[in-house]
């Protein structure tokens, strides 16, 4: 399980959030490309923070951030 406090999970494309991906591959930063994908990282792993790349999730999104808080 990862315990590092100064991780953080961004959650869609990341290149709608960054410009440049090398700059993202050398940060504390994990990526998941869905929900589902972040909804399973959560399970193993502790973030300082969650950032959500809003642009091509999916429609449901109040159900999956629900879903993300309470996990």
């Amino acid at each position: 399980m990862n315990q590092n406090k100064d991780n953080i999970l961004l959650i869609g494309d990341i290149s709608k959030a960054f410009l440049d991906k090398a700059s993202f591959e050398k940060s504390n930063c994990e990526n998941c490309r869905t929900i589902s994908e972040a909804i399973e990282a959560l399970k193993n792993n502790s973030y300082s923070a969650i950032a959500v790349v809003m642009t091509g999730l999916q429609t449901k999104i109040n159900a999956s951030v629900k879903t993300l808080r309470d996990n």
